[in-house]
């Protein structure tokens, strides 16, 4: 949702991170992977912890928010 919202207020979604470092970067939905690239390499989304990112699983509303909150200092 942020990738398609920075994309329609022209904000440079170009940056991209390798997710492969994730153990789980096999569940990532092919819709969504470059999404969630920006999204690491932006800082707003790190992952559950060192070595997984659920990206299945739902987020929390401390998750969201704190996506929000590193959303509005890009």
């Amino acid at each position: 949702m942020m990738y398609n919202y920075a994309e329609y207020k022209e904000i440079d979604v170009s940056a991209s991170a390798e997710l492969d470092a994730f153990a789980d970067a096999g569940d990532i939905s092919g819709y969504a992977a470059d999404a969630l690239a920006w999204a690491v390499a932006e800082g707003l989304v790190n992952g559950v912890d060192d070595e997984n990112m659920q990206p299945q699983g739902t987020a929390t509303r401390a998750q969201v928010a704190t996506i929000f909150q590193r959303f509005t200092n890009i």
